[in-house]
């Protein structure tokens, strides 16, 4: 069911890049909203983490999404809890959402890391953020891990990496 889900999902997104007919373009969403749905219904973590990637990027309605990625956490899917975790420390659950995020990160999710990172960083706890970057960033592989090496990058340019730590292997990835 999620892969029918993902088709139609998929042709949704074909159609905004060919944007004609915005009714034509929502039924497809439609659709795809409605199989995901009936795959979380038989317990499919993986749909409720697509819901909310559906509702956060195509409707906009960060509410619903944070619903599904709640829904898709609860169900033990790890994607759907890194964007849960994060959620909860924007919203100021500092202690929910990084236990939250640690435990993607322990598991090796990359986004996770990259997530940990970002929250480190935010604190100005550069000797964390270089560990979570690092470890998401020498993955080398997709978006997460692209930001990581990013913002390691950065933290070097204005000279946030603690000493006694080597990045350079990781600039090249980069």
């Amino acid at each position: 069911m999620r892969n029918i889900a993902v088709l139609y999902h998929d042709r949704y997104i074909e159609k905004i890049l060919k944007a004609k007919d915005n009714n034509e373009l929502f039924k497809d969403l439609e659709v795809a909203k409605d199989w995901y749905i009936k795959s979380f219904n038989l317990g499919d973590g993986q749909s409720a983490y697509h819901l909310g990637l559906l509702y956060e990027k195509n409707y906009g309605d960060m509410n619903e999404a944070e619903k599904w990625f709640g829904e898709g956490a609860k169900l033990n899917n790890l994607y759907a809890k890194a964007k849960f975790g994060r959620t909860l420390v924007d919203k100021k659950d500092i202690d929910g959402g990084v236990q939250m995020l640690n435990e993607t990160a322990e598991k090796g999710l990359v986004m996770g890391q990259t997530f940990l990172g970002e929250f480190n960083e935010n604190l100005k706890d550069y000797e964390k953020a270089v560990k979570y970057y690092s470890d998401a960033a020498q993955k080398n592989r997709g978006f997460y891990s692209h930001v990581a090496q990013y913002r390691l990058k950065e933290l070097d340019a204005n000279d946030d990496i603690p000493d006694g730590k080597n990045i350079e292997d990781i600039k090249e990835l980069y």
